[in-house]
């Protein structure tokens, strides 16, 4: 699964980067490495964790399950201590 995770992120990160860099004439540069990478790369493993338990619908699932952990944990800006992280905001 790590495996499926760590090239699927790259991959979706590389094709981003290829495509959207010949049509940038602004000379602004777009930033590739974000979360919706994370996001691709976990619904991979959650896919590849579904195949290997033998069930399509647990496939889907773990998809969208880990594609959304990981996007949301990547969008947040990998927050090592969630609860410490909230307290400074109330505080």
């Amino acid at each position: 699964m790590g495996f499926s995770f760590s090239f699927t992120q790259a991959t979706v990160s590389n094709i981003r980067e290829v495509c959207v860099q010949p049509h940038n004439t602004k000379g602004t540069d777009k930033q590739t490495d974000d979360a919706l990478n994370a996001a691709a790369g976990g619904c991979a493993a959650g896919f590849i964790a579904g195949v290997r338990a033998r069930s399509l619908p647990l496939a889907f699932g773990a998809c969208a399950a880990m594609g959304t952990a990981i996007g949301t944990f990547s969008a947040a800006g990998n927050v090592r201590y969630p609860l410490l992280f909230l307290l400074r905001l109330v505080n």
